[in-house]
């Protein structure tokens, strides 16, 4: 009897894995779900860095004119004729302005030796 006891025992266990099995499914397919869940994330979030990577790339274009629109300008007010009479003549009267003051600071001095 002992020896048939054996048996069944060792007829059990197949029985154990296979009243496993269907848990082994259910981890199966709570980890299919997971990793279909984590691919979706994935796939939106390289659809958000796509979107980003092309306002980057527009931004920059748009930089780019903005800097030759500027350079033009500024080559343009360079050449204007009018701004380098005006610049040459704020510096001839700057200059005079500044020796003027010099002299009305030498007069200030004078007075105080005076007083």
């Amino acid at each position: 009897m002992e020896w048939k006891a054996v048996k069944d025992k060792a007829k059990a266990k197949p029985k154990t894995k296979k009243s496993q099995r269907p848990k082994q499914v259910v981890v199966d397919n709570a980890v299919n779900r997971r990793s279909r869940e984590l691919l979706k994330v994935i796939d939106q979030i390289r659809a958000e860095c796509d979107v980003l990577k092309d306002r980057e790339k527009a931004r920059d274009q748009e930089c780019k004119e903005l800097k030759a629109k500027c350079e033009a300008s500024m080559a343009d007010f360079d050449k204007n004729p009018t701004v380098n009479v005006s610049l040459s003549t704020l510096e001839s009267k700057v200059a005079f302005m500044e020796a003027e003051k010099v002299k009305v600071e030498d007069v200030k001095a004078s007075l105080r030796q005076e007083l």
